[in-house]
């Protein structure tokens, strides 16, 4: 082979590996991407779940508003008690309490891809266990 078919045999080889790079990194972000929209429509579905069971036995109403990637808790009739986003660029979700600063949980996948969220201090909690976290000091001060 002269140095002409190496070269060209050379470069093909690593333009294939390159699109095989790009093609396992677009899977990789969509992957991420499902689990986060996913993660976000299991914690969405707890805790309206855990507000539901709540004014099934309370005389206080609260309701639970989601538009889009936000959602806020609050007494039926007044303003938010707890803010909740969707932080696609950190893969996480963000909440907030009127009176203190910002936190989040990071959406983290398992061994088969399924979406849990992961807490500094308290590792990985189940949606409902998340829902608990976020609702108890607003629904029971």
């Amino acid at each position: 082979m002269s140095w002409i078919d190496d070269e060209v045999a050379r470069r093909n080889k690593e333009n294939a590996e390159r699109a095989k790079a790009v093609s396992e990194e677009t899977k990789r972000r969509e992957a991420s991407e499902n689990a986060l929209s996913s993660a976000w429509k299991q914690l969405i579905a707890a805790l309206q779940g855990s507000v539901e069971r709540f004014n099934a036995q309370s005389q206080r109403k609260a309701a639970v508003r989601v538009t889009g990637p936000e959602l806020s808790v609050h007494w039926q009739g007044k303003g938010p008690l707890l803010n909740i986003r969707l932080d696609r660029e950190k893969y996480a979700i963000v909440y907030t309490y009127l009176s203190e600063a910002p936190c989040k949980f990071k959406v983290v996948l398992n061994d088969h891809s399924d979406p849990s969220l992961w807490m500094e201090g308290r590792g990985q909690l189940s949606f409902e266990a998340a829902a608990e976290f976020l609702l108890k000091p607003v629904l029971f001060p």
